[in-house]
């Protein structure tokens, strides 16, 4: 029995906090692979999944959902680069888009640029990872960042990029069907007080995860899916409980 564990950084596996798919699917026998991309976009770490993983490999898969307006820019992909100098210069939008503006493109997005010597900058190999909570003042980011976080989503269609995300979801999920295999879809902690299943494609399971439910209220800041072994316990027990009450059946 193998499961995918997929998604953003929650669908990592921490070596000392380990995950809670690891822990449920250990008490069962099975064998767990894990594809998680910190702060990328369902565009992205869905691309990047169906790259590396078959589908048909798995008996189940456990997706973690980031929010719909999650944008990452990253300019430094030799395809992308080739497809921008062929056609940005057909564009008459001043707006971020010309073959001229291209450099103001990546100044404004970037962490960091470099001169070139003629009074243009180069864009820092760096990619840049984007979500609206960067907007939250609360939020431990620096004042460039914010900044950039602002222009962009001052500068973008936010329905598209809804869109965007969701049709990828839709891919993953019809891959999932196509082959017969459960696809759970899980929220994560910051997401569950707002929680609607109409955000999420029909017919699919989704568990909800909330780190309060655990007797902590807080992330753990030294996890890189950002929850402790002991919250990563109680999901455990808690995903047990989804998997009997909504009587899915997992193939092996």
């Amino acid at each position: 029995m193998k499961v995918l564990v997929c998604g953003d950084s929650y669908a990592t596996l921490d070596p000392k906090h380990s995950h809670w798919a690891d822990i449920w699917s250990d008490s069962r026998g099975y064998n767990v692979d894990h594809e998680g991309f910190e702060g990328e976009s369902h565009v992205n770490i869905i691309t990047k999944t169906l790259q590396r993983r078959k589908i048909s490999d798995y008996d189940l898969v456990i997706y973690h959902v980031t929010d719909f307006l999650r944008a990452q820019i990253d300019l430094q992909n030799d395809s992308y680069s080739k497809i921008l100098d062929k056609t940005l210069s057909i564009y008459s939008d001043k707006n971020l888009t010309t073959k001229l503006n291209k450099v103001i493109f990546n100044t404004i997005f970037t962490s960091g640029t470099i001169s070139l010597g003629s009074g243009e900058e180069q864009l820092i190999t760096e990619p840049v990872n984007i979500s609206p909570n960067n907007l939250d003042p609360t939020f431990p980011q620096d004042n460039v960042s914010k900044d950039n976080t602002f222009n962009l989503y001052s500068s973008i269609c936010l329905y598209w990029l809804v869109q965007a995300n969701f049709n990828s979801l839709l891919l993953l999920v019809e891959k999932c069907h196509s082959n017969d295999v459960p696809l759970i879809l899980v929220t994560d902690p910051d997401m569950s007080p707002w929680v609607d299943p109409e955000f999420f494609p029909l017919d699919n399971y989704i568990f909800v995860t909330d780190s309060s439910d655990q007797g902590e209220t807080e992330l753990c800041d030294s996890s890189s899916n950002h929850l402790s072994l002991d919250q990563h316990t109680a999901l455990s027990k808690q995903f047990e409980n989804f998997i009997q009450d909504n009587d899915i059946t997992i193939k092996q």
